[in-house]
């Protein structure tokens, strides 16, 4: 059995973001004797963690590393994907990408080295939460040390390559040569890499999950839209906005939880909706307060027009409670929604008018009708993105590789 986890994180448990591993953290801890957490990135706010969590905040040895970023250069899979840059349009951006990506790695490696001077190294689990550069550093340590376990998961702008401005993302074929498994949170994810990687090794799927929570009753007392992101452009908040300016003979408040360079500019927007129409902005918060105002003030509907996702964790807590939603159909956001049964599938790119009537065809439901679909949204956790039954399938897999 192993007994000892290295997690790398972009920033958990620091700050606000990854807030879906404030749930899988407590599940990890249990099959775990230890887990070390390697956050890239770090912030002042620090979460809770289990007891046997700690944290290594991560340390930059030596900015630049040239000697050893053109010995990987001379690697096979590497370098065939270099060579391979001459036919692509954007060869002079994409280069960079991967130069830069490469050294992070090597960077991700080094710190590991000195880490793992005081750990067992076959006793040891190591996780990247995300694919990309530190996924890059742990298919480096395995190539070194081909009996050690190295997992990771790929969710969205990690896999998909038109979510990056080049339309690449570097090394996966070395990535996943050199790993024992990608968990994909989607199906579609699978597919997308079976179809567009040139993957080495076959991908998984682990679904995400969310804990249960109690089926809300209908609100009686008025309609609570509400919506939960980062206020940047993939997610196109203010595709909301317009939507809602065009309501205008009846009632109802919007609800965003979440922040970001965009933040500003909708408060502005916002300004011209009229007077029926109540916003309240929430900014950034904590997960848990999130929840908690679920619980309290029973919203009708969440709402989500990304441009990409993976599968939406914000569409999952609302489920949790029987909140019906609206959503994009991007990535694997229709495994969990399902149209005109727990909610509203919209199609990638909307029209303004198509997301104000989707808002009010939920509003104007029969009771029976919404019920049906509060009923069904909060079903689709307990069978398909429950948290204690898909990390305890999720965990026991990784303990059984050798």
């Amino acid at each position: 059995m192993k007994k000892n986890l290295f997690l790398i994180t972009a920033l958990f448990p620091y700050g606000n973001a990854e807030t879906f591993l404030e749930t899988e953290i407590n599940f990890a801890s249990v099959f775990f004797d230890k887990i070390n957490i390697i956050p890239l990135n770090k912030t002042l706010f620090k979460r809770k963690i289990p007891e046997n969590c700690f944290v290594n905040d991560f340390e930059i040895i030596n900015k630049w590393h040239v000697f050893k970023i053109i010995t990987l250069l001379r690697k096979k899979l590497i370098l065939i994907e270099f060579l391979k840059l001459i036919l692509k349009k954007n060869r002079v951006g994409i280069a960079k990408t991967m130069i830069v990506s490469l050294n992070k790695a090597i960077q991700i490696d080094f710190f590991l080295q000195k880490l793992l001077n005081k750990q067992t190294i076959q006793d040891t689990v190591f996780y990247s939460y995300w694919c990309d550069d530190s996924a890059l550093a742990l298919a480096l340590l395995k190539e070194r040390h081909p009996s050690i376990t190295t997992i990771c998961r790929a969710h969205g702008w990690d896999l998909y390559f038109e979510t990056n401005k080049y339309n690449h993302l570097p090394f996966k074929p070395f990535i996943s040569k050199y790993t024992n498994q990608i968990f994909t949170i989607s199906n579609t994810g699978k597919k997308y890499i079976q179809e567009r990687w040139n993957a080495k090794s076959e991908p998984n799927t682990a679904f995400l999950g969310v804990n249960s929570n109690n089926l809300l009753a209908p609100n009686k007392n008025e309609f609570i839209l509400v919506s939960c992101s980062n206020t940047i452009k993939i997610k196109r908040v203010e595709l909301i906005l317009y939507a809602l300016q065009q309501i205008t003979n009846t009632s109802m408040k919007w609800v965003h939880f979440g922040d970001g360079a965009e933040f500003e500019n909708l408060k502005e927007i916002a300004q011209t909706i009229n007077s029926k129409i109540q916003i309240e902005w929430k900014g950034r918060v904590e997960n848990e307060a999130v929840m908690q105002y679920y619980k309290k003030e029973n919203p009708s509907l969440f709402i989500n027009v990304s441009s990409t996702e993976g599968i939406p964790v914000s569409i999952m807590e609302a489920f949790s409670f029987g909140i019906p939603a609206i959503a994009t159909n991007v990535g694997g956001t229709h495994e969990i929604l399902i149209d005109n049964y727990n909610g509203i599938l919209l199609k990638e790119n909307p029209t303004i008018e198509e997301i104000k009537s989707a808002i009010l065809k939920i509003k104007n439901l029969d009771v029976n009708e919404y019920e049906k679909f509060k009923f069904n949204a909060w079903n689709t956790i307990n069978k398909k993105f429950d948290a204690e039954k898909n990390y305890k399938i999720f965990y026991e897999t990784l303990l059984n590789f050798s």
